[in-house]
C-alpha cells in the first residue's frame, strides 16, 4: 500500500502515471511559456500530450481525453508563447480533474 503524506493535516495521494504526466507536461509548458523556441521541448510536449491521451482513455473518463485532444489540436499549429499558456492552462485543468478523480469526488 502506497503511503500517504500529509500538508496541513490532509493526506495527500501520491501521482499515479496520469498524474506524473499532467505534473511535467505543466513543468515543460511553463519553461516554453518563457522560451518559445525550444523545438525539442515542444516535441516533448507532444509526446506527453500522446501519453496522456492514451492513459486518459484507458480510465473511461470523458473529460481528460477531451481536454488532451484539444491540446493535441492546439499544438498542431505554429508553436507560440500563446500556445504554451494555453498548455499551461489544460495541463492544470487536467491535473484538477486527476487529483478529484483520486480522491473519489467523482
Amino acid at each position: 500500500m502506497a503511503k500517504l503524506s500529509t500538508m496541513e493535516g490532509k493526506p495527500r495521494i501520491p501521482p499515479d502515471a496520469l498524474g506524473k504526466l499532467c505534473k511535467e507536461g505543466r513543468d515543460v509548458a511553463s519553461y516554453l511559456f518563457q522560451v518559445p523556441d525550444d523545438e525539442a521541448q515542444w516535441q516533448r510536449l507532444r509526446e506527453i500530450v500522446q501519453a496522456i491521451l492514451k492513459e486518459a482513455r484507458a480510465t473511461k473518463r470523458r473529460e481528460l481525453p477531451r481536454i488532451a485532444q484539444e491540446m493535441n489540436d492546439a499544438l498542431s499549429d505554429k508553436p507560440t508563447a500563446q500556445t504554451a499558456e494555453l498548455m499551461q492552462s489544460g495541463f492544470d485543468r487536467m491535473f484538477r480533474l486527476w487529483q478529484a478523480a483520486r480522491s473519489g469526488l467523482f
